[in-house]
């Protein structure tokens, strides 16, 4: 794969992360009128709670090929955030926002943390990171955009096809759970002259409860400067 293939291969992996919320309008006749009685309902409506914390695993693969593996671990209240990446791996990282003004980067492989001096759009970046992660699986869509149709049902579990908007030529399945009334996987498959993007997006665990001390330095990091991290 040359360098400028493997450019768009990212950003389609990237673009079919974002997708989860919808893109711009459409003229699909029908859309988003009518929704079937067994359309899905989402405990958390269009917004997500003030606290939660979820492991969220992320596949993506080409051409059937798997590309990658990443586990992230995501919490939240209120306006403290952590996000993970390769959770529970000695690689590592975590953004850790306490504040709108007080940030950290944090890495597990050194034991150091990095005092870091956000700014709002950084902030806005980070709420629209969860919200791609963990919103676009808990909340999904808006019932009045989005058209949902069974495609079968196992172990307590549907599955539904999904169109919304923006979608030509992306097809989407969730599998929802109906106790729990939250999506617990979302695929997603994209082709083009790069080939074929599937992206797959699991829920491990969710609580509305964060963790103990997620939002806390661990006592045996030491703090460094840019300059030396």
């Amino acid at each position: 794969m040359t360098v400028e293939g493997a450019g768009k291969l990212v950003l389609v992996v990237l673009l079919l992360v974002l997708a989860s919320c919808g893109g711009p309008g459409s003229d699909r006749e029908g859309f988003g009128t009518g929704q079937p009685s067994d359309a899905p309902r989402f405990t958390f409506g269009s917004e997500l709670p003030e606290e939660f914390e979820a492991e969220v695993t992320l596949v993506s693969f080409t051409d059937g090929n798997v590309q990658s593996t990443t586990p992230h671990l995501i919490a939240k209240s209120g306006k403290r955030i952590l996000l993970v990446t390769n959770y529970g791996e000695p690689n590592e990282r975590a953004v850790l926002r306490l504040s709108r003004e007080e940030s950290y980067l944090l890495d597990r492989r050194t034991r150091a943390y990095v005092e870091w001096t956000a700014n709002e759009s950084d902030y806005q970046s980070d709420e629209e990171r969860i919200h791609s992660m963990v919103g676009g699986i808990l909340v999904l869509f808006d019932q009045e955009l989005a058209d949902f149709e069974r495609v079968s049902s196992a172990d307590g579990i549907d599955q539904y096809s999904v169109w919304l908007p923006g979608d030509e030529g992306v097809t989407r399945y969730i599998y929802y759970d109906p106790e729990l009334e939250r999506t617990v996987r979302q695929d997603t498959t994209a082709s083009g002259d790069f080939g074929e993007v599937f992206v797959r997006r699991n829920i491990k665990r969710f609580s509305l409860k964060a963790g103990k001390g997620r939002f806390e330095i661990p006592h045996h990091y030491k703090k460094v400067t840019p300059k030396r991290q």
